[in-house]
Protein backbone atom coordinates (compact mmCIF):
# COMPACT_ATOMS: atom_id res chain seq x y z
CA UNK A 1 0.00 0.00 0.00
CA UNK A 2 1.41 3.45 -1.21
CA UNK A 3 0.95 6.32 0.14
CA UNK A 4 -2.69 7.04 -1.43
CA UNK A 5 -5.69 7.98 0.27
CA UNK A 6 -7.58 4.50 1.00
CA UNK A 7 -10.62 3.61 2.14
CA UNK A 8 -10.85 0.52 4.47
CA UNK A 9 -13.94 -1.11 5.63
CA UNK A 10 -14.15 -3.52 8.83
CA UNK A 11 -17.15 -5.86 8.34
CA UNK A 12 -18.23 -7.64 11.92
CA UNK A 13 -20.84 -10.67 11.25
CA UNK A 14 -22.64 -11.19 14.64
CA UNK A 15 -20.72 -14.76 14.68
CA UNK A 16 -17.42 -13.19 14.99
CA UNK A 17 -15.97 -13.32 18.54
CA UNK A 18 -15.44 -9.55 18.63
CA UNK A 19 -19.26 -8.28 17.54
CA UNK A 20 -19.73 -7.65 21.08
CA UNK A 21 -17.16 -5.00 20.96
CA UNK A 22 -17.36 -4.04 17.66
CA UNK A 23 -19.84 -1.15 18.38
CA UNK A 24 -18.83 0.48 21.75
CA UNK A 25 -15.10 -0.66 21.51
CA UNK A 26 -14.39 1.12 18.27
CA UNK A 27 -10.76 2.25 19.29
CA UNK A 28 -9.92 -1.43 19.69
CA UNK A 29 -11.71 -2.17 16.24
CA UNK A 30 -9.45 0.44 14.51
CA UNK A 31 -6.37 -0.58 16.65
CA UNK A 32 -6.59 -4.29 15.31
CA UNK A 33 -7.08 -3.73 11.85
CA UNK A 34 -3.90 -1.12 11.49
CA UNK A 35 -2.17 -3.67 13.12
CA UNK A 36 -3.71 -6.59 10.40
CA UNK A 37 -3.07 -4.22 7.41
CA UNK A 38 0.63 -3.85 8.73
CA UNK A 39 1.06 -7.80 9.36
CA UNK A 40 -0.65 -8.52 6.09
CA UNK A 41 2.57 -6.64 4.54
CA UNK A 42 0.50 -4.11 2.80
CA UNK A 43 3.07 -1.44 4.39
CA UNK A 44 5.57 -3.39 3.70
CA UNK A 45 8.91 -3.45 5.78
CA UNK A 46 8.66 0.22 6.60
CA UNK A 47 7.62 1.54 10.30
CA UNK A 48 7.59 4.97 9.10
CA UNK A 49 4.89 4.14 6.44
CA UNK A 50 2.96 1.98 9.38
CA UNK A 51 3.61 5.13 11.71
CA UNK A 52 2.20 7.79 9.18
CA UNK A 53 -0.86 5.41 8.58
CA UNK A 54 -1.61 5.33 12.26
CA UNK A 55 -1.15 9.26 12.53
CA UNK A 56 -3.58 9.79 9.26
CA UNK A 57 -6.02 7.48 10.28
CA UNK A 58 -9.80 8.88 10.24
CA UNK A 59 -12.81 6.93 11.55
CA UNK A 60 -15.45 8.13 8.90
CA UNK A 61 -18.89 6.27 10.40
CA UNK A 62 -20.33 3.31 11.76
CA UNK A 63 -23.14 1.30 11.23
CA UNK A 64 -24.97 -1.75 13.20
CA UNK A 65 -27.26 -3.95 11.36
CA UNK A 66 -29.45 -6.84 12.80
CA UNK A 67 -26.53 -9.40 11.98
CA UNK A 68 -23.56 -6.96 11.58
CA UNK A 69 -21.07 -4.22 12.37
CA UNK A 70 -19.29 -1.30 9.30
CA UNK A 71 -17.01 0.72 10.65
CA UNK A 72 -15.78 2.87 7.46
CA UNK A 73 -12.52 4.67 8.09
CA UNK A 74 -9.54 6.31 6.18
CA UNK A 75 -5.52 6.20 5.57
CA UNK A 76 -3.32 9.08 4.15
CA UNK A 77 -6.73 10.72 3.28
CA UNK A 78 -4.97 14.12 3.91
CA UNK A 79 -6.92 16.39 1.75
CA UNK A 80 -10.51 15.13 3.32
CA UNK A 81 -12.50 17.53 4.45
CA UNK A 82 -16.56 16.79 5.52
CA UNK A 83 -17.71 19.77 4.34
CA UNK A 84 -17.44 18.36 1.04
CA UNK A 85 -17.34 14.41 1.55
CA UNK A 86 -21.07 14.64 0.18
CA UNK A 87 -19.54 14.95 -2.79
CA UNK A 88 -19.60 11.71 -5.04
CA UNK A 89 -16.56 12.73 -6.86
CA UNK A 90 -14.75 13.18 -3.54
CA UNK A 91 -15.10 9.65 -2.56
CA UNK A 92 -13.64 7.90 -5.41
CA UNK A 93 -10.84 5.93 -3.38
CA UNK A 94 -9.61 2.42 -3.44
CA UNK A 95 -11.58 0.22 -0.48
CA UNK A 96 -9.66 -2.67 1.42
CA UNK A 97 -12.21 -4.99 3.14
CA UNK A 98 -11.31 -6.55 6.69
CA UNK A 99 -13.12 -9.25 8.19
CA UNK A 100 -12.70 -10.21 11.47
CA UNK A 101 -13.69 -14.16 11.37
CA UNK A 102 -13.04 -15.90 14.58
CA UNK A 103 -9.90 -17.55 13.29
CA UNK A 104 -7.36 -14.66 12.28
CA UNK A 105 -8.01 -11.56 10.46
CA UNK A 106 -8.48 -11.19 6.79
CA UNK A 107 -7.83 -8.24 4.51
CA UNK A 108 -8.38 -8.12 0.36
CA UNK A 109 -8.80 -5.19 -1.92
CA UNK A 110 -12.72 -4.84 -2.50
CA UNK A 111 -13.92 -6.05 -5.41
CA UNK A 112 -15.77 -3.34 -7.39
CA UNK A 113 -19.26 -3.20 -6.54
CA UNK A 114 -18.21 -3.40 -2.68
CA UNK A 115 -15.32 -0.34 -3.65
CA UNK A 116 -18.54 1.66 -5.04
CA UNK A 117 -21.12 0.88 -2.25
CA UNK A 118 -18.41 2.12 0.47
CA UNK A 119 -17.54 5.12 -1.27
CA UNK A 120 -21.42 5.80 -2.07
CA UNK A 121 -22.20 4.95 1.59
CA UNK A 122 -19.61 7.44 2.48
CA UNK A 123 -20.68 10.49 0.83
CA UNK A 124 -24.94 9.24 1.60
CA UNK A 125 -23.72 9.55 5.39
CA UNK A 126 -22.12 12.59 5.13
CA UNK A 127 -25.03 14.23 3.15
CA UNK A 128 -28.05 12.94 5.55
CA UNK A 129 -25.87 14.58 8.53
CA UNK A 130 -26.29 17.84 7.29
CA UNK A 131 -24.14 20.97 6.88
CA UNK A 132 -23.41 21.03 10.50
CA UNK A 133 -22.38 17.68 10.80
CA UNK A 134 -18.48 15.97 11.15
CA UNK A 135 -17.47 12.83 11.01
CA UNK A 136 -16.83 10.25 12.98
CA UNK A 137 -20.95 9.52 12.37
CA UNK A 138 -22.95 6.75 13.91
CA UNK A 139 -25.86 4.91 12.54
CA UNK A 140 -27.75 2.32 14.35
CA UNK A 141 -30.09 0.47 12.44
CA UNK A 142 -31.27 -1.67 15.63
CA UNK A 143 -32.93 1.15 16.70
CA UNK A 144 -34.49 3.14 13.69
CA UNK A 145 -33.46 3.52 10.25
CA UNK A 146 -31.59 6.79 9.48
CA UNK A 147 -33.14 9.69 8.50
CA UNK A 148 -32.18 13.75 7.68
CA UNK A 149 -34.59 16.87 8.20
CA UNK A 150 -31.48 19.08 6.33
CA UNK A 151 -29.34 17.13 4.15
CA UNK A 152 -26.27 18.68 2.51
CA UNK A 153 -27.68 18.01 -0.88
CA UNK A 154 -31.20 16.96 -0.96
CA UNK A 155 -30.57 16.06 -4.53
CA UNK A 156 -27.85 13.62 -3.87
CA UNK A 157 -29.71 11.91 -1.64
CA UNK A 158 -31.83 8.56 -3.98
CA UNK A 159 -32.62 5.23 -3.09
CA UNK A 160 -30.11 2.50 -3.81
CA UNK A 161 -31.24 -0.93 -4.84
CA UNK A 162 -28.96 -2.32 -1.73
CA UNK A 163 -30.48 -0.88 0.93
CA UNK A 164 -34.29 0.62 1.63
CA UNK A 165 -33.98 1.94 4.63
CA UNK A 166 -32.55 5.07 3.98
CA UNK A 167 -35.31 7.64 3.42
CA UNK A 168 -35.93 11.38 3.96
CA UNK A 169 -38.63 12.81 6.38
CA UNK A 170 -41.22 14.60 4.31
Amino acid sequence: MAKVPTRCIIVMRMADPFYAKAWDHIDEMLDSALVALWESGLFGEDEEMYAEARASQRLLFKQRFARRVHVTFDLFHYDYNSDLGHLHERNQLPVYRINHPGRGVSIRLADPWLALKTNWETAYVHNINGPDGHSPYSSDHLSSAPFTMNPRDLPLIIRTPYDDSMRILP
